[in-house]
């Protein structure tokens, strides 16, 4: 993971799902960015991800 090559990806768009206070199905385009290379855990393989609870 110390490779200096290794590029940030492009802002990703993604569909948010989810069912309004009435029971309503809705949907949402979004964008994703600021995505990290890391590990979820110590035997994981690294992968892109974001801490969203910092939204």
């Amino acid at each position: 993971m110390g490779d200096s090559q290794i590029q940030t990806p492009d802002a990703e768009q993604y569909w948010h799902l989810w069912t309004d206070d009435e029971g309503i199905s809705r949907h949402q385009l979004c964008t994703i960015s600021e995505l990290k290379l890391g590990r979820l855990g110590p035997r994981n393989s690294p992968q892109f991800s974001r801490d969203l609870r910092s939204w």
